[in-house]
């Protein structure tokens, strides 16, 4: 169903004592979660931009001293996912825009779209977790240089298992991190549009 052709239709002059049907109804009120849905979008957008522009200072701003050729070797692989991530988020925050929510056809292209990108959005955050392990591991490599005193061997065995349970422990803590932020920042208008289009298909 256009909606186009049944807002004519209630505009004309049989259809002023008609009532405004409920797929109509039904359709504009997807309008909500997926304007809503542009806005935390935009706004994470700018959030990025601003973070990842500031994290290239950080071992400047930093007061312990942080290695500069490993922290910038990851800083520039991250970049470069952010770079291709922040193009994709982009272009998908454009497509939202443009699509009207006039039919069902259209509701199911946004549906999917947002799911697309839902799981995009998940592989870039969990993409960073493999980019920090390479940069602690090049700290843990670099202590020799970092320490005042050289680093005996069992020490850096203690360093090294205290890097891979805090490294597991940091893997679970992204990925519940990254579950819940996109379960209430987009899964939840998702999860609007779905019902929608499930009343849809059952009118």
């Amino acid at each position: 169903m256009n909606f186009d052709e049944l807002q004519s239709a209630w505009n004309s002059d049989e259809g002023k004592d008609a009532v405004l049907p409920e797929t109509l109804q039904r359709l504009k009120s997807a309008h909500m979660p997926v304007t809503k849905l542009r806005k935390n979008m935009r706004t994470e957008f700018i959030m990025l931009i601003v973070f990842f522009f500031l994290m290239g200072f950080f071992p400047l701003l930093s007061i312990r001293g942080v290695p500069p050729v490993p922290f910038y070797a990851m800083y520039t692989a991250l970049i470069m996912l952010a770079v291709f991530h922040l193009t994709k988020f982009y272009r998908f925050y454009q497509r939202l825009y443009a699509n009207t929510l006039s039919s069902k056809d259209n509701l199911y292209e946004v549906y999917y779209d947002i799911k697309l990108n839902i799981e995009m959005y998940k592989s870039f955050n969990y993409s960073i977790i493999p980019l920090i392990m390479l940069y602690l591991v090049m700290v843990i490599l670099d202590l020799d240089h970092l320490a005042a005193a050289p680093v005996t061997p069992h020490k850096k065995m203690v360093i090294i298992i205290s890097f891979v349970v805090t490294f597991i422990a940091m893997v679970v803590v992204v990925i519940a991190l990254v579950e819940w932020w996109v379960g209430c920042f987009y899964g939840k208008y998702l999860r609007q549009v779905g019902k929608l289009l499930d009343e849809l298909r059952e009118a």
